[in-house]
């Protein structure tokens, strides 16, 4: 988009698929149109929480929220028939719970983080992290590791695939992942749960993807706007979400799933969910995150002094 609308604007597409972090830095560069004033679509109650406030930036409306993403627990049922949605339910099983920890997007720890009430930004607006909930992810990390539930090799693995691929190959009986994932894939022999917070209470980031206007072009916009609001129709979505394993991003869309087990799950992971960090904070505290999280899995550090090294890093890049 950007080097188009440079040299050649009238062959920038009318309508983009992006995902949040995508649309807002989209955005932040003057690429999108935003809608409104366009339309009125974004009024409409349908619309699953937190579905327009993913699709704002800044306050202002720039995507039609078509599919939502979050972070779920997926687990083999044979070996926990009756699960417990707990964090010290799910170490008490002591065998390993998977998850990328070398993922610099680090959204299980950013999960965990914020489920405490853990603040990303001081006072002025700067990227920062408070001692407290940061001591619980990691004291977190440490039993997991006391208990069996992450070994050192969960340490190494940088990517959602590597996790999903390790969960195949047997090498653990839960796993962290996303929704999109896990739908999209639906293994015979797993169910999934909302993803605990550290609160006590299930508490998932959300993520999703959403048709944007990039037309600069004043004459085609309403024809683009007329499309996206189709594409993003309850009905197309329920038909659409169905066959995908995606999850839409209107309640009533959710009717068009034949199996009730995979709608109350859906209803209660949106009902958990909340806005993910910014593009901003993500790049600039996810690696820090990310490093902490391997350092104490991989038996390096402890959780008191690797919090205290992570904020001095903060501090002092």
């Amino acid at each position: 988009l950007a080097p188009a609308a440079e040299v050649a604007p009238g062959m920038v597409p009318s309508l983009v698929l992006l995902t949040r972090q995508q649309l807002a830095s989209a955005a932040s560069q003057g690429l999108l149109q935003p809608l409104d004033g366009l339309t009125t679509a974004m009024e409409d109650e349908d619309w699953l929480a937190p579905a327009p406030q993913l699709a704002a930036v800044g306050g202002i409306t720039y995507g039609f929220p078509m599919a939502l993403d979050t972070l779920l627990a997926v687990y083999r049922q044979a070996s926990a028939p009756s699960p417990l949605q707990t964090w010290p339910g799910m170490l008490s099983y002591g065998t390993p719970v998977i998850f990328p920890a070398a993922d610099p997007q680090a959204s299980l720890a950013f999960d965990l983080y914020l489920s405490q009430g853990g603040r990303l930004v001081d006072d002025q607006g700067r990227p920062a992290l408070e001692e407290e909930p940061l001591l619980g992810v990691l004291d977190l990390y440490a039993k997991g590791v006391s208990s069996g539930s992450f070994p050192s090799w969960v340490g190494d693995l940088a990517t959602e695939e590597e996790a999903w691929q390790a969960y195949r190959d047997q090498r653990g009986h839960w796993l962290v992942t996303w929704s999109s994932l896990y739908f999209g894939s639906l293994p015979a022999d797993s169910l999934a749960i909302p993803l605990p917070g550290l609160s006590g209470e299930p508490f998932t980031l959300a993520d999703g993807w959403f048709w944007a206007l990039s037309d600069p072009l004043p004459e085609r916009q309403p024809a683009a706007v007329d499309l996206a609001r189709y594409l993003t129709s309850a009905d197309f979505l329920a038909r659409w979400s169905a066959e995908s394993g995606c999850l839409p991003a209107r309640r009533s869309s959710l009717e068009g799933w034949a199996n009730q087990t995979q709608r109350d799950l859906v209803t209660r992971l949106l009902d958990s969910a909340h806005l993910p960090p910014s593009d901003d904070l993500s790049q600039s505290l996810g690696p820090l995150l990310s490093d902490a999280a391997r350092e104490i899995i991989q038996g390096r550090s402890n959780p008191l002094q690797q919090a205290g090294e992570t904020i001095e890093r903060l501090g002092n890049p």
